[in-house]
């Protein structure tokens, strides 16, 4: 009976041990299983198509930059080119003559969209944003061409026809970016300040009458101009394209290899610029990192913060931001903007618009009485709105002295005191305007 038990237990314990290395095998491969289709479920949710918002544009017709892009046109294809255009200028009085003449067709065409309602060509997929900067550059060489233009009046003496010409010019590089993101507003500020260049050396020489027009052509441009919140809508469209691009239709950052491409270029690039390079490890992990993460709560994440910078945009100038821009695959190619980069390079505009509109006024002023205004004051509301002669600085009236008994005078802008420690002006001296730091 013993020896039975015994081979009994024996015979038990040889099955036992087959089932025994069938459960510790299969454990671990179940886990194994369970963890990989856990993994794949949460891969195939976080990289599902993301929803991105649809923006419908109506662009008007006629639309006035279609003029402009025709300007621009018939201003490169001109046999004399604007001595400003050229590396090695020309500058004798000839050369002004013939580009003048030649710039005519230009500026009847570019003065034809001004009557009209203008919009900048909108960006309709990722690729079209880079496709529509392809018209700064000859915006650019058209004002120059304009100047260039104006300043050959000026040496034949038609003041009038000259300071009408930058007038020109300042509107069309006013209106132009509305539509635009913020490269194109950035592009008219820069074509603003080329038109003004010579304005205020043409100012004393005007009549009455003429100064009266200047001054509500001036009007007519700040009521015209693009905006800093028209310019940031359309970057937030422009970064919706983006997420689009490479969310949904590339899927660039759902598959880890890619991701480490852009990962690799990402560090290359701070590395460049002095940062701390990492390891192929590193790398690695943070692709892995980003083709897990959850896509739709990426865009949602960008989406509010889009939301409260343009709850921002009318803030006065120099609150400081209480947006924290997140930190994600999209924000890390720039398409978030810098709001306070972007406000102050707007407001500068506007700051240089509001003197040279003060400007126009305390010209009137002295056409009336002999002399400059003694204040601000004196100018509204006859010559010029109490609120034209508010500096966007501050928020307060623009800064005025007048000098020599009248004779001269100063108006200026508080400028930039939050980046500059020194408290950069930007300020009309005796007819000039000057801005320095």
């Amino acid at each position: 009976m013993t020896e039975e038990l015994k081979y009994g237990n024996r015979r038990r314990s040889k099955v036992r041990k087959p089932r025994r290395l069938i459960r510790m095998v299969l454990w671990p491969l179940s886990i194994l299983v369970l963890a990989t289709i856990c993994v794949a479920a949460a891969y195939s949710y976080n990289n599902r198509p993301v929803h991105v918002r649809k923006r419908v544009v109506v662009i008007p017709n006629p639309n006035g930059f279609d003029d402009f892009v025709r300007a621009t046109e018939l201003s490169a294809t001109a046999t004399h080119q604007s001595p400003l255009n050229m590396m090695q200028p020309d500058e004798s009085r000839a050369a002004y003559s013939a580009a003048a003449k030649d710039a005519i067709p230009a500026i009847e065409a570019m003065r034809e969209g001004l009557k009209k309602e203008c919009l900048y060509p909108p960006s309709r997929s990722y690729w079209e944003i880079d496709a529509n900067i392809k018209w700064l550059s000859p915006l650019r060489s058209l004002g120059r061409a304009v100047l260039g233009t104006a300043d050959a009046f000026d040496l034949e003496g038609r003041t009038a026809d000259a300071t009408e010409l930058r007038l020109d010019l300042y509107e069309m590089a006013a209106v132009f970016p509305r539509g635009g993101g913020v490269l194109q507003l950035a592009t008219g500020g820069s074509i603003e300040a080329m038109a003004t260049r010579h304005f205020e050396r043409d100012m004393p020489k005007l009549t009455s009458a003429q100064l009266l027009h200047v001054s509500s052509r001036l009007d007519r441009i700040a009521a015209r101009r693009a905006t800093l919140g028209d310019a940031f809508e359309v970057t937030c469209y422009e970064t919706d394209l983006t997420e689009d691009e490479f969310l949904n239709r590339r899927h660039a950052f759902s598959n880890p290899a890619q991701v480490k491409e852009f990962v690799r270029a990402e560090y290359r690039n701070q590395a460049a610029e002095g940062g701390r390079s990492r390891s192929d490890i590193e790398m690695d992990i943070e692709a892995i990192q980003i083709a897990m993460s959850d896509k739709q709560s990426i865009v949602d994440s960008n989406l509010r913060s889009l939301e409260r910078l343009k709850g921002e945009i009318n803030r006065p100038y120099g609150e400081p931001t209480h947006v924290v821009i997140p930190k994600n695959v999209i924000t890390k190619m720039g398409a978030i903007v810098d709001v306070v980069t972007c406000k102050r390079l707007t407001t500068r505009y506007a700051a240089g618009l509001a003197i040279l509109r003060t400007e126009v006024a305390a010209y009137r002023y002295r056409r009336n009485h002999g002399r400059f205004p003694p204040s601000l004051s004196a100018l509204a509301p006859a010559f010029i709105s109490a609120s034209a002669v508010i500096d966007p600085f501050n928020g307060s009236p623009l800064r005025y002295q007048v000098l020599k008994n009248g004779q001269t005078f100063v108006i200026s802008s508080v400028g930039d005191p939050i980046m500059d420690y020194r408290h950069g002006q930007c300020c009309l001296v005796a007819g000039h305007l000057y801005s320095w730091k």
